[in-house]
Order: C-alpha cells, then structure tokens, then sequence
C-alpha cells in the first residue's frame, strides 16, 4: 500500500512511552524488588502461596539459613513486594568435627546413662541377662586350689564334690597330677621303702614325692594357681640332706621370682620327714607355682629330697582347701576322706548322709569307729565333734538313739562314712 500523500496533521500519540512495554511482566521474585533479606544474602523469594493468584510469593531462608526477625511473615503473600523489609536470615554455625561430650536435649527414648568409652570390636557372642552392677578392675583369679594340682601325692580319689576324676591316679613311679617332672621324680608309695629297707619315716599318707636320692637328681615343677588373700604361709614335710639350692621354691608365675625357699635347715640329714615353712604373707593373690629340685648327686652322699602334704596356712592359722574324697573300698563301700593335714587338734566335722552305719577315724593309721543307726531311706545331718581328745555326736532329728563320747585323740589323717550314702561333708579344724 502506498505512503499517504502528506502527513496526519497531529501525532496519533501524545507523547511517546519512555521504554518499550515488557512483555510478559517480570516476577517479583525475579525483578529484584521483594526485599527478601537483602542484607545476608540468605533470604530467598518463593514463588507461589495463593492458587488463585500466579504471581503470589513469599520469603524463606535459604539452605543453611535460620530466620532470626520478621518471621511472622515468612510464609505471608505479598504480591507488592513491600511486606518482608524486616525479613532477617542467619548462617547456621558449621557441624562440629565430632559429636557433643553431653547429649542433646531430647535423647532417644532409651538413652545410655552415659556414653561408652570404648566400644568392643565385636559384639557379645552371648549377652548377659542384666549390666554388671560394679565392674571388677581384672579378671577374677583363678579357683584356690586347683583341682589338676595334687598337693599330697595320694592314689585315686575323688574331688570334694564327690565326683569321679578322670586319670586322677598318682600311682607308683609316675609323675603327679598337675606337675611336670625330670630326672628321677615321680611318686613312691611305702612299699618303696619296704622293698629297698629304707628308714623312711614321717610320710603323711601312703604315697610321696621322690625328687632325687643320693645318687640321682630331678625337679618337679606344679601347674600355676592363684594364692588367695588371706594366705599367710606354706607348710610341708621333707626329708633328705641336700643343701642349696636343693629344695622346695614357690615362684611367681610370670617372672619366675622367687617368693620363699628352703629354710635353713633343708640340708638337715635325716631320713624322716620334717615340718617346713614358707612365709607368703605378702603374697595373697598371686599367680604361683611350686618348683622342687634335687642338684646335689656329685657333691653329697646324703643328697636326698623327698617332698610330702603340701598346705596352707590363711592368717587364723585354718588350712586352706586340697582335701579329696578317696573312692570307695571295694570291701565295705565306705568312703574316705583325707584331710588335708594330719590333725592333732579339736576339730568338728559336718555331714549329710542317707542310711549310713558309722562314722569313722584314723588315727595313728589306727581306724576307730562310732556306730550310727540311720533310717536307710532317710538323710541326716551328722555333726561330730573332738575336743580335748573326746567325740561326741549329734543327729539332727534323732531322737531314739544316744551316742556315747568316744576317746579319740592322737593325728587324725582321714575320715569317712562306712555304708550308706555321703551326700556332702566339711571339717574344720582348731589350730
């Protein structure tokens, strides 16, 4: 189409706009006039709050940011954009490296009472079925004394349990339970000193612990135990004539330090056993071990040693654990016990047995005897007590039967039930 022939005569415009029309209106949240929190740079405009209305927005705090003024507006529409100037975000501190020493205001619904230390490795194969009210600071010592170690070299017995021990033989020349043996030690029973005419004398029961004669040398060195705390001293009988360091030696368990030795009269030459000690009152809870040796073959002709009935001694002067049950003789069934330590003293002994037909003593290795009449399908407690040389016994519940005092003084080294049934027994002796 062609131009006009000449132009209007006023503009169609009164004046023309400054700038070009935007076309499509800019957002508030993007034209930079919603005032969301200029100053931190954490405020962030939100597009959208009303559905009726597209250009609706609001403020928040971004990623990181916590309102701290103006907040009751946060999620207000504000379609002017002028509604949030009091808008403030604040930059949340930075995680600590590790956790808070204290827990947080709202632990979780069972909370520790307090943190663990030290985590395990591993988890408890089993667990316990309650805490440990007071844990121990070590491990509990082992059991005083050891049932593996025999301390008095006796033949096959039973433990105080009454309960059979597998191999719990000592039998004549072998090395005892418990104890690791060189050279000639082993254990000798009396017909050793019968069979070689001997003039051995003194031994505690009927088997002992040969280390060495005059011409011949061994060791004998016992499985480690703990000593228990009241522990004042060892006792026990030797016999021989060697000198050092020939002898009986209690050593600590990891260093090999010697606790106590040979007294001074260890090389006494004799050829019966004599009572020795050795002091641990410093002692008490120690892991230990007993090593006896016999070195002195080429330069003493009485070089001899001989060990029997190790004991011990807690501060009251008692002796301390080892006594064994013996099993039953074939020939009556009966029972025995040795002690463990020949007793010379008042002693009271406390049973429990079912139809049994007496209670016995050796003394002297003389056995004397106190008849019990005892319902054969019945238990009973039987206390019998020695004092001053002269038994007395009381069964509970027996009231047909009264039992006469019996003299029965010297050294007691066993007691027993004849027939019948034991079900547990103790002894307590009077130092």
């Amino acid at each position: 189409m062609a131009p006009s022939q000449a132009p209007s005569a006023s503009p169609t415009t009164a004046a023309p706009t400054l700038s070009p029309t935007k076309n499509p209106t800019i957002h508030p949240c993007n034209d930079g006039t919603h005032g969301c929190d200029q100053d931190s740079g954490g405020g962030i405009c939100v597009v959208g709050n009303d559905a009726t209305n597209d250009d609706s927005w609001h403020c928040a705090c971004a990623k990181g940011y916590y309102c701290i003024a103006g907040c009751v507006n946060v999620k207000g529409v504000n379609n002017d954009g002028t509604g949030d100037t009091a808008h403030k975000c604040l930059l949340s501190a930075a995680p600590t490296v590790s956790p808070t020493v204290s827990p947080t205001a709202h632990p979780s619904v069972s909370p520790t009472v307090s943190p663990t230390a030290n985590p395990s490795l591993s988890p408890t194969e089993t667990p316990t079925l309650s805490p440990t009210e007071t844990p121990t600071t070590s491990p509990t010592a082992a059991s005083f004394p050891p049932v593996a170690i025999d301390f008095n070299f006796e033949a096959k017995y039973r433990d105080i349990s009454n309960t059979d021990v597998a191999g719990a033989t000592d039998s004549d020349g072998a090395c005892p339970r418990g104890w690791t043996c060189t050279g000639v030690a082993q254990v000798k029973d009396e017909n050793y000193i019968n069979d070689n005419k001997y003039n051995y004398a003194g031994q505690q029961g009927q088997q002992y612990l040969l280390i060495g004669g005059d011409l011949s040398v061994g060791s004998a060195t016992s499985a480690e135990f703990t000593l228990p705390s009241t522990i004042q001293e060892a006792q026990y009988y030797r016999m021989g004539g060697a000198d050092a360091p020939s002898g009986l030696y209690i050593k600590d368990a990891k260093t090999s330090e010697t606790i106590c030795g040979p007294s001074a009269s260890a090389g006494e030459d004799t050829d019966v056993f004599f009572e020795q000690s050795c002091d641990l009152s410093t002692s008490g809870g120690r892991m230990v071990y007993i090593f006896v040796q016999d070195k002195n073959a080429d330069t003493a002709t009485f070089g001899k040693v001989l060990i029997d009935d190790i004991h011990f001694l807690d501060v009251n002067g008692d002796i301390l654990g080892n006594a064994r049950y013996f099993m039953p003789k074939s020939d009556t069934g009966a029972l025995d016990w040795q002690l463990p330590h020949k007793v010379a003293t008042d002693m009271t002994v406390r049973a429990v047995v079912k139809g049994s037909t007496g209670f016995y003593m050796k003394i002297d290795n003389d056995e004397k005897r106190i008849d019990l009449t005892l319902n054969a399908g019945s238990y009973s407690t039987v206390t019998i007590q020695r004092t001053s040389g002269i038994v007395s016994v009381l069964v509970e519940g027996d009231l047909d039967n009264t039992y006469d005092p019996v003299e029965m003084d010297g050294v007691v080294s066993n007691v027993g039930f004849s027939e019948g049934e034991l079900i547990n027994m103790s002894v307590e002796t009077e130092a």
